[in-house]
C-alpha cells in the first residue's frame, strides 16, 4: 500500500481568523491513509496550534519575523530543508502574505508542487502586493479560490491565469454547526419571549456595515416592538453602534455580546441571521448560520449569491439598502417562511458546503497535481 503523501500547509499565524480556521479544518480532515499534514508558521501559537498539536499534526516554526528583511532568505532555506527532511511533496500556502513567501521558495524545491490560495478580492491589497501576486500566480501549480466571483475578478482585473484557478468553497463543520431547536437561554431575560430574534456574529469592523442592520431594525416601526436584535462580536465599531442604537431609539431592544467561542449556541438563539457586509468573498459566518438552521439574509456581494439560492435557502439585498433589508425582516416575521428558508439553507450547507466536501476537494486537487509529473 502506498505511503501517505506529506503535505506542508503554511499560514501566518495559528490563532483566530478565517484562514487559520480553514487550514486547521483541512489539516484535521485530510485522509491520513493518503496524506500526512504538516503545518508551518512564523507564529505557531494560539487556539489553532493547540488543536493541531492535540491531533498529532507536526508544527514547524518558520524563522520569519519580517517579510521585508533578510529573514525571507533564511526562512526560505529553512523551509526547503524541512521539506527534504520530511519528504514533503506539496507546499500549500494560505493567502497573503504567506503566498508571497511560499510560492518562490517552494518553486526552488526539487519536485515540489505549489498551491497558493486567493481568499479575498485583490483590489483590497496594496499595489506592490498585487504585482507580486502576478508573479506567484505563475510560480504556483494551482491557485485555490473560494468563490467563482473572486476567480472572475482576479482574472479580469489582475490577469490571474484562469487555467490555474481551482474553485474550492469553504466548508462548515456540520457536527458543530447543525440545526436544532431555537434556544434562547443565552439571551437576556427580556429577550426570551420575543416574537423574532434577529442577529449577526462577526468582528465589529467598518466593512461589516452593521449600521445597516440597526437602521432596518429601527425602521420596521410597530412591527418590531416585540422583536429583538443581537450583535455578537468585538471590534472598533462597538461604541459607534451602541450610540446609533440610542439615537434610533432601539437601545433597549438591542443586545451587544462580546466575541465568544460559543458561536453555535448563539446562532441557535437567533431566528434570523443577517450579513450586511460591503465586501466578502465566501463568508464563513453566513455559512455557519445556515448550517445551524437560521433563516439567512445577506448582501448581494462576492460569493454570497453562490452560497444562497435566493428565495429558496435565503434572501438577498443590495449593499447598504436598509429599506430592502427592512422589507425582508418584515417578511421573515412569518414563522412558516422562516422555517422553509431555514430548512433549505441547512440542507444546502450539508450537501454543498460541508467540511467533508471541502477536504475531499483539496484531496482531489492534490491527487491531480501528484499525477502531473511535469
Amino acid at each position: 500500500m502506498p505511503r501517505p503523501v506529506p503535505v506542508l500547509l503554511l499560514v501566518r499565524e495559528l490563532n483566530l481568523g478565517g484562514c487559520e480556521r480553514d487550514l486547521t479544518r483541512l489539516a484535521l480532515g485530510l485522509d491520513r491513509s493518503r496524506f500526512t499534514p504538516h503545518v508551518a508558521s512564523p507564529h505557531p501559537e494560539g487556539l489553532r496550534a493547540d488543536e493541531l498539536r492535540s491531533a498529532g499534526v507536526p508544527l514547524f516554526r518558520l524563522p520569519l519575523e519580517s517579510f521585508l528583511s533578510a529573514d525571507v532568505w533564511r526562512a526560505g532555506r529553512a523551509l526547503l530543508r524541512y521539506c527534504r527532511q520530511h519528504g514533503i511533496r506539496i507546499v500549500h500556502a494560505w493567502d497573503i502574505p504567506m503566498t508571497l513567501f511560499a510560492a518562490p521558495a517552494g518553486r526552488c524545491g526539487r519536485d515540489l508542487k505549489v498551491v497558493t490560495a486567493q481568499l479575498s478580492y485583490r483590489g483590497f491589497y496594496r499595489g506592490w502586493e498585487q504585482k507580486l501576486l502576478w508573479l506567484t500566480d505563475r510560480l504556483s501549480d494551482r491557485v485555490a479560490v473560494n468563490c467563482q466571483t473572486v476567480i472572475d475578478d482576479s482574472v479580469e482585473r489582475f490577469r490571474m491565469p484562469r487555467a490555474k484557478a481551482a474553485l474550492i468553497y469553504n466548508g462548515v463543520d456540520t457536527a458543530a454547526f447543525r440545526p436544532g431547536p431555537r434556544n434562547r437561554s443565552l439571551l437576556p431575560d427580556s429577550f426570551r419571549q420575543a416574537s423574532l430574534v434577529i442577529g449577526t456574529v462577526c468582528a465589529l469592523r467598518r466593512e461589516k456595515s452593521l449600521e445597516t442592520i440597526l437602521e432596518a431594525f429601527a425602521a420596521a416601526g410597530p412591527a418590531q416592538r416585540d422583536w429583538r436584535l443581537v450583535i455578537v462580536g468585538s471590534g472598533a465599531e462597538l461604541g459607534k453602534l451602541q450610540a446609533l442604537s440610542r439615537s434610533l431609539g432601539v437601545e433597549a431592544l438591542c443586545h451587544f455580546e462580546p466575541q465568544t467561542a460559543e458561536v453555535p449556541a448563539w446562532l441557535k438563539a437567533l431566528d434570523v441571521f443577517v450579513l450586511s457586509s460591503t465586501s466578502e468573498s465566501f463568508p464563513n459566518g453566513l455559512l455557519e448560520a445556515m448550517a445551524c438552521g437560521c433563516a439567512v439574509v445577506g448582501t448581494r456581494i462576492g460569493g454570497v449569491p453562490e452560497m444562497i439560492e435566493e428565495g429558496r435557502s435565503g434572501l438577498l439585498f443590495p449593499v447598504g439598502d436598509a429599506s430592502r433589508l427592512r422589507e425582508h425582516l418584515v417578511r421573515l416575521a412569518d414563522p412558516a417562511l422562516r422555517a422553509d428558508l431555514a430548512s433549505a439553507g441547512a440542507q444546502r450547507a450539508v450537501e454543498r458546503f460541508s467540511a467533508e466536501r471541502f477536504c475531499q476537494a483539496y484531496e482531489d486537487l492534490y491527487d491531480e497535481l501528484l499525477a502531473d509529473r511535469k
